[in-house]
């Protein structure tokens, strides 16, 4: 009896496990982020736009409803992306996070190329309190991953320039309404087993 209910204890236990990990799921024209709850908007729907084109579409036109992501919450999809928290080097680049950043990439997508090993994806972020637009960058150089750090401001420009904004979109996003992961497999009815052997148990005592 004791290697059954060790064995329905391992099984909760790792159901917890799963449930916990941040996933970043691709909806097509978003990705959510199962870690903070944030749906982020493909980068094809806003690159080329200056921020105050963006800005416009966000408060009563064509993107209404998403808004644009503060640096700390890119910060937190990077680490999402990661799968712990990541704090960008000065130069960028890093070779441990080269899978990850490609991920990223495809999930997004990319909004500028120099080679078919080198992908960028830069976008707009929360600018209001400034009189630029603020952008952030991630994306790989192989044998490399790259993420801009936060504290980085080579990318400021006006926010109607739109030669700046050729080949940049904006990172923008939005409350999801998935609150979880979605199930995968038998997970949930291993789970309903396990916690009805618990409960079975706990009745024996």
């Amino acid at each position: 009896m004791n290697n059954i209910k060790k064995t329905l204890l391992a099984l909760a236990l790792a159901f917890s496990s799963f449930q916990a990990q941040a996933v970043l799921i691709d909806n097509g024209d978003y990705t959510t982020d199962t870690e903070t709850g944030l749906d982020w908007l493909d980068m094809s729907f806003t690159i080329g736009k200056t921020y105050n084109d963006v800005l416009s579409a966000t408060t009563g036109g064509s993107l209404s409803g998403w808004r644009f992501a503060t640096t700390s919450e890119f910060d937190a999809l990077i680490s999402s992306a990661v799968g712990s928290i990541y704090t960008p080097t000065a130069s960028g680049n890093d070779s441990s996070i080269l899978v990850q950043m490609q991920n990223l990439v495809s999930l997004l997508g990319y909004t500028y190329s120099w080679t078919t090993t080198s992908e960028y994806t830069v976008g707009f972020v929360d600018s209001s309190s400034l009189s630029f637009a603020d952008a952030r960058q991630f994306g790989y150089n192989n044998p490399n991953g790259f993420v801009r750090p936060a504290s980085n401001t080579n990318w400021d420009a006006s926010k109607d320039d739109d030669v700046f904004s050729s080949y940049r979109g904006s990172f923008l996003l939005r409350s999801s309404n998935a609150s979880t992961v979605p199930d995968v497999g038998n997970s949930a009815l291993l789970l309903g087993l396990a916690l009805t052997g618990l409960a079975f148990f706990k009745r024996r005592k």
